[in-house]
């Protein structure tokens, strides 16, 4: 989250409410773990957040866009994949090369797996701003793939 973020009121948001936003979505992660996201509601995230329902529409505006914002988050962790399809790869690492993405990959839907199951179903059930986030953020390392494997 950049430094001039600013919250649903316009306010420019400092420490405090990123940290308040961030403990809002990792309430909704939390409950997560044990319920679907359409049973989720404002009132329950904010409950596990020990925050107000008020305080929950300063910073996002229904269960959805929390749900989103968690996605993008995992989404913007993918650092380590693009290196690795970016270094460079040839006949004596290529091996290497590969088991250390499917090491890197699972262990990225490991970390994120509440995410990238949210992700999937929302994508997989029409929802276009997950379904492009999706295809945003899997593309450069899809074509960057098949350009090595196609050398």
């Amino acid at each position: 989250m950049s430094a001039d973020a600013r919250n649903l009121l316009g306010q420019k948001m400092g420490r405090k409410g990123r940290e308040t936003r961030q403990k809002i979505m990792d309430a909704a992660l939390t409950l997560l773990k044990t319920c679907s996201y359409k049973d989720l509601s404002v009132s329950e995230i904010a409950g596990q957040a020990d925050l107000s329902n008020a305080s929950f529409y300063v910073y996002f505006k229904d269960v959805e866009e929390v749900l989103y914002a968690c996605v993008l988050a995992a989404a913007l962790d993918l650092g380590a994949l693009h290196e690795l399809v970016d270094a460079e790869w040839n006949d004596e690492n290529v091996h290497e090369n590969v088991r250390r993405f499917v090491e890197l990959y699972n262990e990225l839907w490991e970390k994120y797996r509440v995410e990238l199951r949210v992700r999937n179903l929302e994508a997989d059930q029409g929802n276009l701003r997950f379904l492009n986030l999706r295809i945003d953020t899997t593309r450069e390392i899809l074509q960057k793939l098949g350009q090595k494997i196609a050398r």
